[in-house]
């Protein structure tokens, strides 16, 4: 389940299926329980956050992120930390350079 605050329209989503795409501050991002080597817009940049596996999977490379409870000490993870943490993280394996 993720659980996602709109910080621009004071709302929450709350996503229990399996795969969702959603946008956030003009960014694309897929959403699915498990993680994935490629995804919806992947080629252009967009964002993957996942969970399944309880910390004990590190994806190789791109704009992904394991935001399952267990990596964080059984809190949520905020849309400011997923921010941060893409700024780290390396370009989509398959991303189309312009």
């Amino acid at each position: 389940i993720f659980r996602i605050k709109d910080a621009h329209k004071d709302k929450i989503i709350d996503f229990t299926f399996g795969y969702m795409d959603i946008w956030i501050e003009k960014i694309p991002i897929t959403l699915c329980h498990f993680p994935m080597l490629h995804w919806e817009k992947s080629h252009f940049g967009a964002w993957h956050l996942f969970g399944h596996n309880h910390g004990s999977f590190i994806h190789p490379e791109g704009k992904v992120m394991n935001v399952t409870l267990d990596n964080n000490k059984l809190f949520p993870v905020s849309w400011e930390e997923v921010k941060e943490h893409m700024k780290k993280r390396s370009d989509n394996p398959d991303l189309i350079r312009r």
